[in-house]
């Protein structure tokens, strides 16, 4: 995560998991990993209170502004820990994603 993030090992970081629905079913888990020293202020906000798009509220909150993003696409098996969230069998083909902005 630190090298992800382009972070000396050690330095604090944010972690936000969240399960998102459609029409009640889980369709995406995010595992979402955030410098501290910009991100800070979002540990005050409810996550519940996110909303769906995220960069909006980096922006009003932190004053972070994505203005482009690079997106990585590839293939793997479900863990048993994430198929319960997602209603998958351990070992089902998921997509999985990694986004750098």
């Amino acid at each position: 995560v630190a090298a992800a993030l382009k972070l000396e090992v050690g330095t604090p970081a944010i972690r936000f998991s969240r399960l998102r629905l459609i029409d009640e079913r889980p369709l995406v888990l995010e595992d979402i990993w955030l410098p501290h020293d910009r991100f800070e202020a979002l540990l005050a906000i409810d996550p519940r209170e996110f909303g769906d798009l995220l960069y909006p509220l980096y922006e009003q909150h932190c004053g972070v502004l994505v203005a482009s993003a690079q997106e990585t696409l590839s293939a793997e098996a479900v863990s048993a820990k994430n198929g319960r969230l997602l209603g998958l069998e351990a070992g089902a083909a998921v997509a999985t994603s990694s986004l750098r902005a």
